[in-house]
């Protein structure tokens, strides 16, 4: 990942912190696919520190860390499909 995504997926992750207003049900299909992919991106984003804890406690927490970075890039490229 480029370090040129990590203000746009900050900004992403800063507006999940907030109460957003409800969407319009008009929107296209297009636009309602590029926010779902965001939601993923920003859910992939967050610390689950559970899962991290079994991670090391399996030793494979690197290995873990380097699927999530590998599903983030793969998640960004379907922003780029629509």
């Amino acid at each position: 990942m480029s370090d040129n995504q990590y203000p746009y997926l900050l900004q992403q992750y800063q507006l999940a912190m907030k109460d957003q207003n409800s969407i319009h049900d008009d929107e296209a299909q297009d636009v309602k696919y590029q926010r779902a992919v965001d939601l993923f991106i920003e859910s992939v984003h967050k610390p689950d520190n559970a899962l991290r804890a079994c991670a090391h406690n399996q030793k494979c927490y690197n290995e873990l860390m380097n699927v999530r970075e590998r599903i983030i890039e793969y998640a960004l490229t379907l922003r780029n499909d629509v």
